[in-house]
Parts: C-alpha cells; sequence; structure tokens
C-alpha cells in the first residue's frame, strides 16, 4: 500500500474527550495535533487550540486528568484511524503580546499511571509473562502478554515504578512494550511480518535518512548467572547464527565480523539469570537488540494513519538500499502550515 492516494484528500482528525467529541471546528482553531508513539516509551499526544472567543471561549472538558483519544483520516469518518487514547496530564494556557491566545494540552497513554510510585516488592513463582499480567490487571487493563516460560521463583521489583519494572521484563525478554485500546501488549517484534506500506523517494516518501554502524555489534553473547535451587552456575549463550536477518542480507555482526576480522564477544553477568533457560532467553534477547541497532534510519512521509511503531514498512527508489524496515517509532502531526505528515524512526538487523 501507498500513500498516494491519501495525497489527494484532505485529512480530518476527530478529538474525544470524555467519550464526547468536540467540535473543533465550530469552536476552536485548531492550530496543530501531534501523536507520538513508539514501542519502548509512552505514547504522548499535543493538541494546540486558539479559543475563537478567547479565554473565555476554552472548552472546559479540556481539563487535568481529562479522558482523550484522537483520531486521524481521509474520507469517511468511520475510516478515521485511532492514532491514542491517553489522559491530559499538562493544560498550558498562552497568552502572547500582540497575538491570539492559545492552549497546549498534553498528555500520554494509561501506561503513565504505572510511573507515578516506585515500588519495592516480591512475585512468588510467577513468570515474567504472569507477573506483567498481574501488573496490567492493578490498572484495569487487559493483556496480551507473550509466554516467557516457566515460572521464576522470586521477581524482585527494586525501587522503580511499575512502568520501568515492565520495561526491564520486556527487554530482558527481548520483547516491546506498549498500550493499545485499553490492552497492555508485550512481546517479541516481528520484523518478519509484510510491510504495511512501500514508501518511495519521490513520491510517498518525502525525506530518508539510513544508517549502518558496527560499533554496537558482537557475535557472541554469553549470559552467567546462579540456579539457586540446584546450586549451580549456568551460562546461556546466543550467536548471530540464532538471528532472522531482515531481507535475507548479512546480519549486522556478520557485517562487522567481515568489515573488522575475528569475532567480537559480550558477557553479562549481572542479569540475575536463575536458570539455564532463562539465561538463554536473555541472552537472545540481548544478541536481538544490538543486532537491531545495526541498521538505524528517519524518514518523512505524507500523512498516513496507519503507519504505527511495531509494523514494517519497504523503502523503495533508493538504489542499493531498498528494503524492508522495522518502525520503532512515529509522529503524526496534522497542522495548518504542513497538513498532514507522518514520521518514522526505523531499524534493521542486517545488510541492505
Amino acid at each position: 500500500m501507498s500513500g498516494s492516494e491519501s495525497r489527494s484528500m484532505s485529512p480530518r482528525f476527530t478529538l474525544l474527550v470524555d467519550g464526547e467529541g468536540i467540535a473543533l471546528e465550530d469552536e476552536h482553531a485548531v492550530v496543530r495535533v501531534r501523536v507520538d508513539e513508539a514501542v519502548d516509551r509512552l505514547d504522548a499526544f499535543e493538541v494546540v487550540v486558539a479559543p475563537d472567543e478567547g479565554p473565555g471561549g476554552v472548552d472546559d472538558r479540556l481539563r487535568l486528568g481529562a479522558a482523550v483519544e484522537v483520531r486521524v483520516g481521509y474520507g469517511a469518518e468511520e475510516d478515521e484511524q485511532v492514532l491514542v487514547e491517553g489522559e491530559v496530564t499538562c493544560v498550558e494556557p498562552s497568552f502572547p503580546e500582540g497575538g491570539p491566545a492559545r492552549l497546549r494540552v498534553r498528555g500520554f497513554d494509561l501506561l503513565h499511571r504505572l510511573g507515578r510510585s516506585r515500588r519495592t516488592r516480591t512475585f512468588q513463582d510467577l513468570s515474567d509473562a504472569d507477573v506483567a499480567r498481574q501488573i496490567a490487571a492493578e490498572l484495569g487493563l487487559s493483556a496480551q502478554v507473550e509466554d516467557t516460560g516457566e515460572p521464576r521463583g522470586h521477581t524482585a521489583q527494586r525501587d522503580c515504578t511499575d512502568a520501568d519494572f515492565l520495561r526491564q521484563l520486556a527487554r530482558r525478554n527481548g520483547f516491546v512494550l506498549r498500550v493499545r485500546r485499553r490492552a497492555l501488549e508485550m512481546g517479541r517484534p516481528r520484523l518478519d511480518r509484510p510491510p504495511s506500506h512501500t514508501l518511495t523517494w519521490g513520491r510517498d516518501l518525502i525525506a530518508c535518512e539510513l544508517r549502518w554502524n558496527t560499533h554496537d555489534q558482537v557475535g557472541r553473547v554469553e549470559v552467567r548467572g546462579w540456579d539457586p535451587r540446584r546450586k549451580e552456575a549456568v551460562v546461556g549463550v546466543a550467536t548471530a547464527a540464532g538471528l532472522d536477518p531482515m531481507g535475507g542480507g548479512r546480519a549486522g555482526p556478520d557485517a562487522a565480523d567481515r568489515a573488522h576480522g575475528g569475532e567480537s564477544s559480550l558477557v553479562l553477568s549481572d542479569a540475575r539469570a536463575t536458570t539455564q533457560a532463562e539465561a538463554n532467553r536473555i541472552a537472545a534477547a540481548e544478541m536481538a537488540s544490538r543486532a537491531a541497532r545495526f541498521g538505524t534510519g528517519h524518514g518523512v512521509s505524507q500523512g498516513l494513519p496507519d503507519l504505527r511503531s511495531g509494523t514494517t514498512v519497504r523503502l523503495a527508489g533508493l538504489g542499493p538500499f531498498c528494503g524492508n524496515w522495522f518502525v520503532v517509532a512515529t509522529r503524526h502531526v496534522v497542522d495548518g502550515r504542513t497538513g498532514y505528515r507522518t514520521s518514522f524512526d526505523l531499524v534493521r538487523n542486517a545488510e541492505g
């Protein structure tokens, strides 16, 4: 799919506050709408309005704690895509000299609630997936969490927020973490999924910058831990052979070895692995994470509501640099100056 067809139509957006739509085109002059999303950060939104009637014309529903949903699309309202569901965490009225009043409303998805308090506690005989499901339930969210293997004797949350703790669990399993439609999602990134869009430079792809960097690439990861039940050391190992290079190209670690000679390695002795299976899983996650940083990129396209983090795109018209990339972050911006544009950050674990 490409964005060529949507470029000929004007974008439309809907702002729902506490479940009710605000007729922005009638009550306010909307200056800008921005939605940021990523596989490893909170989804965020910003809406800037200029009340037609000055400060007194601001809708009183645009307040701290209000539930907000932003939808963007082309054509009919039923075709709009939900970009973010969250809560207002910041209200910024501005009264400049010689200009109109402005109201900037910012907020985050519901995962931000898990970052409000630091906690210390222990989870007994639960897998990492079970712990994530329990924390999601505490927030009133459903959970779509990929299996993480056998239960651990104990899992300690040490003086950190629930949000940071969930990120730790996701990182050591090689998962991505996010909230979508009141559901906590945690699972492996699908680098092999078909691309949601093909973007061609000079057409759908307005601008693009790509980079391949061998600096963090290692050919072997070793994780050392201790099994308290068997009272013995455990060692997990992952190599580049376990990677699935995107597009069938040379994986990052192999490209680094070919460019610089020899094989580099990494030893992790503080990963708190307590079983052989867990040590292997942490090693594989670290290998995959480093390989994904081999190729990085940033692009800008015409507004594409369904271009989201966690999907893949195919870049075309770039000569030998064409290929599929994994989208780790997007920014959707609608304003009266540039119209609707989508920018995105990319990663790729192999050469083009």
